[in-house]
């Protein structure tokens, strides 16, 4: 058992801090630390979760907002890495596994930013260029 919380606990810190790199461009992006789990938000919009062991999958994920199409798509083309998310899928969201060996850093920060670009008022997403 102590062995499975520390493999847990080593791709929570791991995914927390890939969180975190791939929000450093995101003008007034947080991360919001809540009971276990985290919100990313942007001037108080949500527009992702982080979440560790969610009603006790034993997983850790993050959802983000994101586009129907593009949900879809990333879905079928990746079924191993995104899934819809319970609640919330049905709103447009994405849910990306971070705890599924080798996941690409990219695939993160794209979801983040989609998000982000979703959530965040015009005048800040101009920022991004």
């Amino acid at each position: 058992m102590a062995t499975h919380h520390t493999k847990l606990n080593s791709i929570v810190r791991r995914a927390r801090a890939a969180i975190t790199t791939a929000m450093q461009g995101l003008p007034e992006a947080e991360l919001v630390p809540v009971a276990g789990h985290a919100r990313l938000e942007v001037r108080g919009r949500r527009f992702g979760w982080f979440l560790v062991d969610h009603h006790g999958d034993g997983r850790v994920a993050i959802n983000v907002k994101c586009s129907a199409v593009l949900s879809g798509a990333l879905k079928d083309a990746l079924p191993a890495h995104y899934h819809v998310p319970k609640y919330v899928g049905v709103h447009g969201w994405i849910g990306l596994w971070l705890d599924v060996p080798g996941m690409n850093p990219m695939l993160l920060a794209d979801a983040v930013a989609e998000g982000y670009r979703l959530a965040a008022p015009k005048a800040l997403v101009k920022q991004l260029g």
